[in-house]
């Protein structure tokens, strides 16, 4: 007889292996688990929410800068920026209304549009966003503004306009003729321009001096004989 006598079927065993159920987790290792989920939890929170701040900021600098763009374009037609970003005459023609109109919506303000300031003279627009904290505090703070100038638009337009005044009048006057000193009601016409023409960039009417051949623009600030205005 052997003195070792080796069972290989024996099931009062403790190990576990091939066939056999692996012990339970204890206690104290579910609440190691719950812990270190907890704490990759806790840290993830904060990349989220960063994730989500700068998507909204990116979304919001590419708004402003769509807006920004349209009120120049605006007032360069019109020579006066729109009396609110709603105003018919703006959203929809010179920016696309977006979905549930989102171009005009602030990305951290919930429903709210974007702020919409207009200067005392109405020559400057400024745009302003609530920020991340979502609390409006005229540009301080996290706000986020975006300014736009009348005066580019309009110099620019009425820049434009003189140029093209100018060929006009070159062949006028190579014909012999002379202005009047009546721009609307007399110079424009014999010039053969349209009544786009009647107006500066700003929306006051050119003014024409027979005696210097000169057309006159006020400028900006819509007052003549001052030192922006613009002479051809």
């Amino acid at each position: 007889m052997d003195r070792y006598n080796f069972n290989t079927n024996r099931r009062n065993s403790n190990c576990s292996g091939p066939g056999r159920p692996a012990a339970g987790m204890t206690l104290l290792e579910v609440v190691v688990a719950l812990a270190i989920v907890s704490i990759l939890a806790g840290a993830m929170v904060p990349i989220i929410v960063a994730q989500v701040d700068r998507e909204n900021y990116l979304k919001t600098v590419k708004e402003l800068d769509t807006l920004s763009d349209g009120l120049d374009a605006y007032f360069e037609d019109h020579g006066a920026f729109p009396v609110s970003l709603e105003s018919s005459d703006f959203l929809g023609r010179y920016v696309q209304t977006g979905v549930d109109r989102d171009t005009i919506t602030d990305a951290w303000g919930g429903a709210r549009l974007y702020g919409y300031v207009l200067s005392r003279n109405k020559d400057m627009a400024t745009i302003i966003s609530v920020g991340p904290n979502g609390i409006a505090e005229q540009g301080k703070a996290d706000d986020i503004m975006c300014k736009v100038y009348g005066a580019v638009a309009g110099n620019r337009r009425t820049r434009t306009q003189l140029d093209l005044i100018a060929l006009a009048l070159e062949q006028f006057l190579a014909g012999g003729k002379s202005l009047t000193g009546n721009w609307l009601g007399v110079d424009r016409e014999n010039l053969g321009l349209g009544t786009e023409f009647d107006r500066d960039g700003f929306g006051t009417p050119f003014k024409s001096a027979g005696d210097c051949i000169s057309i006159r623009s006020a400028g900006p600030d819509r007052r003549f004989n001052t030192g922006d205005d613009l002479t051809l």
